[in-house]
């Protein structure tokens, strides 16, 4: 059975939740990603440690990843950080000759760093290299031209690097 406990603010509904809650029976607590900590604390505190058998609060990843842990499907293989920065070191070292602005800065440590933050933000912003390439292409000759292709090029560069042994953590939602 599912029940939705909607309300304003200050209504009330945490209380209610945790007076109703049957805690002889799995009870799922669906919540929103930022109150997940304070729900389990919340559900800690209210309920005792005896019910955390059978009381598990989630948020919208959480569930999702517990669906695919029982059903199947969940099968990810993350790349690490240090991973990340190797896979970019090898982009920008493959491409070093065909970049126009960042061709001499692709051989220095700090440049993956800056590579890795900038595709990030982009991800981040719903930016794809397609759109980056687009944009490129509309712009008249200049530093923001050569700029956005590089940035462009080593993005889907890199993506297609990473993908092909791994999934990236940073293209999920």
């Amino acid at each position: 059975m599912i029940t939705f406990v909607c309300g304003a603010p200050g209504a009330g509904k945490t209380e209610y939740i945790f007076k109703t809650v049957n805690t002889e029976k799995p009870v799922f607590i669906l919540v929103p990603e930022q109150e997940t900590v304070y729900a389990e604390r919340l559900a800690l505190e209210k309920l005792g440690a005896k019910a955390q058998l059978n009381v598990e609060v989630l948020n919208f990843t959480r569930l999702c990843n517990r669906v695919f842990r029982q059903y199947g499907g969940l099968s990810n293989k993350y790349v690490t950080p240090s991973m990340r920065s190797l896979f970019m070191w090898k982009t920008l070292r493959e491409l070093a000759p065909t970049l126009e602005e960042y061709s001499a800065a692709a051989n220095e440590p700090s440049t993956i760093d800056v590579m890795l933050s900038a595709i990030d933000e982009l991800r981040a912003a719903g930016v794809s290299p397609t759109q980056l390439e687009r944009a490129a292409k509309e712009l008249s000759d200049g530093e923001l031209k050569s700029k956005l292709r590089d940035i462009s090029l080593i993005g889907a560069s890199f993506s297609n690097l990473v993908l092909q042994s791994f999934d990236d953590k940073t293209e999920e939602l």
